[in-house]
């Protein structure tokens, strides 16, 4: 289960909103690859605006799957 939130509504995503949020993505998926499993979810002005949380061997929550 990987569990990603954030927010988008600061000045980082101010005219490329997809940029920033596939910047981030990417920086979660290395990250995960590192063996990390939790962490914040930084902006490019380096604002916390979130956390992400990676669990392979969780399974989702009945509410979350739909």
């Amino acid at each position: 289960m990987l569990k990603i939130n954030f927010a988008t509504g600061n000045e980082a995503f101010q005219g490329d909103e997809t940029g920033e949020t596939v910047r981030i993505l990417r920086e979660i998926a290395k990250k995960i690859e590192e063996g990390r499993e939790v962490g914040p979810v930084m902006d490019l002005n380096g604002n916390k605006i979130g956390t992400w949380a990676y669990c392979p061997e969780c399974e989702p929550d009945e509410e979350e799957e739909g």
